[in-house]
């Protein structure tokens, strides 16, 4: 596997204890499996979160890896948006985490019904 790609809707199943995403996403970095984020998804996360509440922040950094959001990536985001214009389809975040997906050929990680915001047909979904 070239590595997946954990959405918000994936990270936050995780860190709430919810299977398979609490079990899968460990046992993924212990096999070496590359399991990225993007900074939509550390923004997203940052702005529920407590200050009581940082050291988990601190901890998905340490545990997941970080894919920066390149120019190639904004164009491909693009690309997406202007392919499905209708923001209740596909949102600017959902768009460049899957165009991230897609750029660093990696697996996309979402909830089944999340899966809806992804419209796209050239990512290919992480199938646990």
């Amino acid at each position: 596997m070239a590595g997946v790609v954990v959405d918000l809707a994936a990270t936050v199943q995780w860190l709430r204890g919810v299977e398979p995403y609490a079990t899968l996403i460990p046992q993924l970095l212990e096999q070496g499996e590359k399991v990225a984020w993007t900074p939509v998804e550390a923004a997203w996360i940052c702005e529920y979160l407590s200050p009581s509440d940082q050291s988990l922040y601190d901890g998905l950094f340490q545990a997941l890896e970080f894919l920066p959001i390149t120019a190639e990536i904004g164009k491909k985001a693009g690309s997406y948006m202007s392919a499905y214009p209708d923001p209740e389809i596909l949102g600017l975040e959902c768009a460049l985490t899957a165009a991230s997906a897609f750029i660093y050929d990696m697996s996309l990680w979402t909830v089944p019904d999340c899966r809806k915001y992804y419209p796209m047909n050239d990512i290919r979904f992480f199938e646990p």
